[in-house]
């Protein structure tokens, strides 16, 4: 007997829906399995490369319940920390009769997490190769599927290419649960009756990394930290720009929020002021990388496409990561005056502007003047 039943049914627009059967209705509250999306492929061409890794995209929708996977960039974004239950399944039409190897991939966060291979003779032109795992993932995880092969090939769009996933467990319902016996346990008094205030976490305890006007950052773990506000007004415009910007490389990855705090990835490395200050040598590779963060502001639809050099960090692979977004949709500027005045400061806009003339001639007659 099936865990669930469910039954599709065809728009005039080609889409999915799915309606709940009386089984899934009387157990969808409890913490037990059910399929949160599945996702086919569309009728787009998606080509593979010989030794490459590409990300494969899943566009049609059968039923993404919690509307947690994301077209656009064709992720699965789930909306609470728990183990999912991944299953991808791709169907590669090679070009080399004689044959190849095929990798399949959970990216999360753009991280290598588990991949399968498999080995396929010149008797199988056309192959299937699957990956099931369960994966612990956080709040706001982006989880892709790429694929390598070792010849070229075309991805078939056939039922035997798409990507579901169902919630195995969940610590935070479990917490929720807890909570609520606890609560119970409790006979509620006169003067707690009523309108009840929410209460914000306390962080003293942690290490304190940082210290601004907005507020003070503090380390959980050597991987994520916390920025607690002295103003929710602020909290709530950085938390609007970094919810937006989970699709991109180059904002922190959210993981919690409160009222008055948000807990994001700590960016293992140093600030471009620092570096430059410590350097003072400009290079061509860093000016790319930093017209490519500025396009992505772009790409995010942020107003403030400009930035200071000590809110641009540098982590230990040497990319570029951008920090303190409250500006993001209320600061309307195209072009990066801050950044190009501040490498003045350092006597690096010449040199930096030198560059940017030689990599994208259009954006130096704008900026030229401000250098």
């Amino acid at each position: 007997m099936g865990k669930f039943y469910f039954h599709y049914l065809k728009d005039e627009n080609e889409e999915y829906r799915s309606t709940e059967s009386p089984f899934f209705k009387r157990y969808n509250k409890r913490n037990i399995p059910f399929p949160a999306f599945r996702m086919n492929n569309s009728n787009n061409t998606q080509f593979v490369s010989p030794n490459i890794l590409k990300k494969v995209h899943f566009f049609r929708k059968q039923f993404n319940l919690e509307n947690e996977y994301v077209s656009t960039i064709s992720a699965f974004v789930p909306q609470e920390d728990g183990i999912y239950r991944l299953t991808a399944s791709i169907e590669l039409q090679l070009n080399d009769i004689r044959g190849g190897n095929i990798q399949t991939l959970f990216l999360v966060n753009d991280t290598l997490i588990k991949k399968t291979h498999q080995a396929f003779s010149h008797e199988n032109v056309s192959n299937i190769i699957r990956i099931i795992e369960n994966l612990q993932l956080n709040r706001f995880d982006r989880v892709q599927v790429a694929i390598k092969s070792s010849v070229a090939g075309v991805i078939q769009n056939t039922p035997n290419t798409y990507f579901s996933g169902e919630k195995v467990s969940s610590h935070s319902l479990q917490i929720k649960k807890e909570e609520k016996k606890h609560t119970a346990r409790k006979k509620p008094s006169s003067i707690s009756r009523g309108k009840k205030k929410k209460k914000t976490k306390d962080f003293k305890e942690y290490t304190v990394i940082g210290k601004g006007r907005d507020g003070v950052v503090y380390q959980l773990m050597p991987d994520r930290c916390v920025k607690v506000f002295l103003k929710k007004e602020t909290q709530k415009k950085e938390l609007k720009a970094i919810q937006i910007g989970q699709s991109s490389s180059i904002i922190p990855r959210l993981y919690d929020y409160g009222a008055d705090y948000i807990v994001m990835e700590y960016i293992k490395g140093i600030s471009l002021a620092k570096y430059l200050k410590k350097n003072r040598h400009m290079t061509k590779s860093l000016v790319i990388k930093i017209i490519n963060l500025l396009d992505e502001l772009r790409s995010l639809n942020f107003s403030r496409q400009d930035t200071e050099l000590r809110h641009v960090l540098i982590n230990e692979e040497g990319n570029l990561k951008i920090i303190d977004h409250k500006r993001a949709f209320t600061s309307n500027r195209s072009i990066p005056i801050k950044l190009l005045t501040e490498l003045k400061e350092l006597k690096l806009s010449k040199d930096f502007l030198a560059y940017v003339k030689e990599i994208r001639p259009s954006v130096y007659e704008k900026w030229k003047e401000y250098g």
